[in-house]
């Protein structure tokens, strides 16, 4: 992302192109431009990287077959590794027990996180009557938490909308258009019309939108820029959305 966006001769082609200049009052415009380059690349190097549904439910999925592997990994124990995992944990509770009668607990917080040994940890919790309780994981619990983290894992990847068919939208090329037609109406006091003749922009709002986001990433192709124009001036029309004295004219495709 560049630190400066324009400067003044870089912007003075749109202006004098598309009759902005009896409403250019000082950095106004300048202003204007620089803004939308700001968001623009902020979403791009943003939510257009987040990666898609499918990778993130892969993901997850992958985590649910971990979980799947380490219960019956668990079940399929030995006795011995049994007997072995049990006096591990039965080692830990008596630690718990020991921290539990030497560690007092904050007056001001009555939930009190109390560590062992291995980064372990158990809730030390005062009861106000001068006792307490503690939780600690034990077999029960450590059972309740695998079924937890199972749920939680679940209830994510069910909540991960399926991508709709199609080019990915580009958020930040939204966001660009709608700040360049915002732009457009402000300056012109024109209605924002799209209109394009094979591919190519016809209207003068459709003209300005391509060169300003030349301006701003000429990496992005013309025809992209012209299908989120369309999809722009389609929403606007189906939401009736905008001020009060503003258009979104028809979307006029000439083939």
């Amino acid at each position: 992302m560049p630190k400066t966006r324009f400067r003044q001769k870089d912007i003075a082609p749109l202006v004098t192109t598309y009759r902005l200049a009896k409403t250019f009052r000082g950095n106004t415009i300048l202003r204007r431009l620089s803004g939308t380059a700001d968001i623009y690349f902020r979403y791009k190097e943003g939510i257009d990287k987040v990666e898609p549904n499918q990778d993130i439910k892969e993901q997850l999925d992958a985590i649910l077959k971990s979980i799947d592997r380490l219960e019956r990994q668990r079940k399929r124990l030995s006795d011995g590794a049994q007997a072995a995992f049990r006096r591990a944990v039965s080692g830990f509770e008596v630690d718990v027990f020991t921290s539990a009668t030497t560690e007092k607990t904050n007056a001001d917080d009555p939930v009190q996180r109390v560590p062992l040994r291995h980064n372990l940890s158990f809730y030390k919790i005062d009861m106000g009557d001068g006792s307490h309780t503690i939780i600690r994981f034990d077999d029960q619990l450590i059972d309740e938490a695998l079924f937890s983290l199972r749920t939680y894992f679940e209830v994510a990847k069910n909540e991960v909308r399926p991508r709709s068919p199609g080019r990915r939208q580009s958020e930040s090329l939204r966001m660009g258009i709608i700040n360049l037609a915002s732009i457009w109406r402000d300056y012109r006091k024109d209605p924002f019309s799209v209109t394009y003749v094979k591919g190519e922009p016809k209207s003068e709002a459709a003209r300005f939108c391509v060169d300003a986001m030349k301006l701003i990433d000429p990496t992005i192709p013309k025809s992209r820029v012209i299908s989120e124009m369309r999809g722009y001036a389609r929403e606007a029309k189906k939401r009736k959305s905008q001020e009060p004295g503003t258009t979104i004219s028809v979307i006029l495709d000439v083939q």
